[in-house]
């Protein structure tokens, strides 16, 4: 098999295309959350469009639907790895200093499944397992943050921030918010007016143990998954 479409049909779910990755660390990759470009803003996007999903084209950006991620990430079982690949820093030097490199690469990879509706669907993530984007330590901070907490948008606010919703707080768009922190691949892509750089909109702090701490506002991102015993 090569990377690219295919047609799929997980239970529960009426089948639908995605992309799949067959070429990263040995392929079985399919990804759920890809951002290529800002021609397709997703902080904004509802509680039902991050249900069933949204995209302008499946080669650019898209994210696959919360529906159809619970659905693979729980049909055999909690056995699936989430990997995340975070593509070039636009982030000024002045603001990123250790963090600015427009060529850099960063990846990790977590076990990873979501809950349905009924849930808000509540991630469940592990502490990293692999890789250079965070600490595979109890540091961690996807982790830390974003274990256990349901998935929050800007019109339906679930997370712990007592003073706002963080999907609108600093455009961090919609995912698994407790705090206004630390992860938020589905924020506001374009970040040079008003809005600045750092942990504003589209953005990931990078915790590698107590090396680098660094926040990266990527070009580029993917999130993918695959099973554990691929």
């Amino acid at each position: 098999m090569t990377s690219g479409e295919y047609q799929i049909s997980p239970p529960s779910v009426n089948p639908f295309p995605v992309i799949c990755d067959m070429d990263t660390d040995g392929g079985g990759w399919t990804i759920i959350q890809r951002r290529t470009s800002g021609s397709l803003e997703f902080w904004n996007q509802t509680w039902q469009e991050y249900k069933i999903g949204f995209n302008n084209g499946l080669q650019h950006n898209y994210w696959l639907g919360l529906d159809r991620i619970h659905s693979l990430t729980t049909k055999d079982g909690p056995n699936v790895t989430l990997r995340i690949d975070i593509f070039h820093n636009r982030c000024p030097p002045n603001l990123c200093g250790l963090g600015y490199d427009p060529n850099g690469y960063w990846h990790s990879e977590w076990d990873f499944y979501i809950e349905g509706d009924a849930t808000n669907y509540t991630m469940h993530v592990s502490i990293a397992k692999s890789g250079n984007l965070t600490s595979q330590d109890d540091q961690d901070l996807l982790h830390y943050f974003n274990n256990n907490r349901p998935f929050t948008t800007y019109d339906r606010d679930n997370d712990i921030y007592p003073d706002g919703n963080c999907a609108e707080y600093n455009f961090l768009g919609g995912w698994w918010h407790s705090w206004c922190t630390s992860f938020a691949l589905n924020g506001v892509y374009d970040q040079t007016g008003p809005l600045g750089w750092g942990g504003y909109g589209f953005s990931c702090q990078h915790y590698y143990f107590w090396l680098d701490n660094y926040v990266i506002n990527p070009a580029q991102s993917e999130m993918k998954i695959r099973r554990n015993s691929f």
